[in-house]
């Protein structure tokens, strides 16, 4: 049977152990009573800040399943002590274990899996609430509208913010990919999560995943997850065996005039990247700080015809995008670390010769990505790490005119 949230009672077949949940003031916690569940035996063998979830073998004295949080953990000594079982990349909501089997069962929030030693087998996708996947709307002639902050890298001293501009992101058409359809995106952002000039994104109604078709591979990766909660970890193919993104919270606000509810993502990289989901409006919110970088805030959107926001933001913006710069600029490459390109923005404030060009720590060239002239402008160019170039910190360089500037970047394989 399951057992969910506490104060369920379950009985080992010795006759003797016993086993409880409890939900205390500041947490959950795990006992056991050795002599039938006698006041004076019960004793605290686990706590978590999670609920817990239990079952038992009922073919097997002695073996007690735990859930809490991703980690399933098992014991084989009454529940006094238990060792990690197997991870999951979501919360657990329930256990069973099959008797005389090596079959355990467990329930997250989107599906049943079914566990045996060597393998984690999804038996059941549960409903999803069309109200998932307002998170992230997607819509042919939807478009999202931007103000992008430069982030300074000044070590021991606030980070300072500088106003660089506009971007936006637009939800062009959709298409048809190998049976799938998908939607094509146009952007201009520069972030973790979008980083490419046009995205090609297919919605799955079973799952809640949003996928990624990548034309280079002629395949699809996860690109996020909105059915995740809190505690999840979404899985992203760029970087092996690390999630790409944590949910670490969600609550309330009041975002563009409508009450709604807002998420927060971390990314488990060495950086203080991360990005916020707004129900409702989709992605409101990106920071990349790592050695300086960007801050990308949501001013407005046109969602399914309805308008979102400053309108005289928006009304403003395409006259905006067409202003020539009025300096010279290297920007902070995106994203970063990477693996195994990378994209670098700049821009030339007039006519000039550029020379673009990246070195290893040492001081050897590695590559020579921009060396022409180049009309007044800004401009962005893609970095792809050679074959054999190894993991490090790289320097890259802007010349332009009078104008010199070099920028950290770091390889990660």
């Amino acid at each position: 049977m399951f057992r969910f949230e506490n104060l369920k009672f379950l009985y080992d077949i010795n006759k003797y152990h016993v086993y409880r949940t409890n939900k205390d003031l500041d947490g959950y916690s795990f006992h056991v009573s050795n002599n039938k569940g006698d006041s004076l035996t019960w004793k605290k063998t686990y706590e978590s800040t999670r609920p817990l979830f239990i079952s038992i073998d009922s073919s097997q004295s002695g073996v007690v399943y735990l859930g809490d949080g991703q980690a399933i953990y098992k014991s084989t000594n009454n529940g006094y002590t238990f060792e990690l079982n197997k991870s999951l990349i979501s919360n657990v909501n329930g256990l069973y274990k099959k008797p005389n089997s090596n079959k355990l069962y467990a329930i997250t929030k989107g599906q049943i899996l079914e566990i045996t030693l060597d393998s984690i087998r999804v038996i059941k996708s549960l409903p999803i609430s069309e109200n998932v996947f307002n998170w992230f709307p997607l819509a042919v002639g939807n478009k999202w509208f931007y103000s992008s902050y430069e982030r300074d890298y000044n070590p021991g001293f606030p980070t300072g913010h500088k106003f660089v501009g506009t971007k936006t992101m637009e939800v062009l058409k959709d298409t048809l990919i190998n049976g799938n359809s998908y939607f094509l995106m146009a952007n201009n952002l520069l972030n973790k999560m979008v980083f490419d000039e046009k995205l090609y994104l297919r919605v799955d109604s079973t799952t809640g995943k949003i996928y990624k078709y990548w034309p280079e591979l002629n395949g699809e990766f996860v690109f996020h997850d909105l059915y995740a909660e809190v505690g999840d970890s979404i899985m992203y193919p760029l970087i092996v065996n690390h999630p790409f993104y944590i949910l670490q919270y969600e609550h309330s606000v009041s975002f563009l005039d409508s009450n709604t509810y807002f998420r927060e993502y971390w990314e488990n990289l060495p950086c203080g990247c991360r990005h916020q989901l707004i129900k409702g409006f989709g992605l409101a919110y990106t920071v990349f700080d790592e050695f300086g970088g960007f801050e990308d805030n949501l001013k407005g959107c046109i969602l399914n015809g309805a308008v979102y926001g400053d309108t005289a933001f928006i009304v403003g913006i395409q006259d905006e995008n067409q202003l020539v710069p009025n300096e010279f600029k290297l920007f902070q490459n995106y994203p970063n670390p990477f693996n195994p390109s990378t994209r670098i923005q700049y821009q030339v404030a007039s006519n000039s010769h550029a020379s673009l060009k990246v070195y290893d720590v040492l001081g050897n060239e590695v590559a020579t990505l921009v060396n022409e002239y180049k009309p007044a402008g800004s401009y962005e160019i893609e970095f792809n790490a050679k074959a054999g170039l190894p993991s490090g910190v790289y320097i890259y360089t802007l010349r332009a005119g009078d104008y010199f500037s070099s920028r950290k970047m770091i390889l990660l394989k």
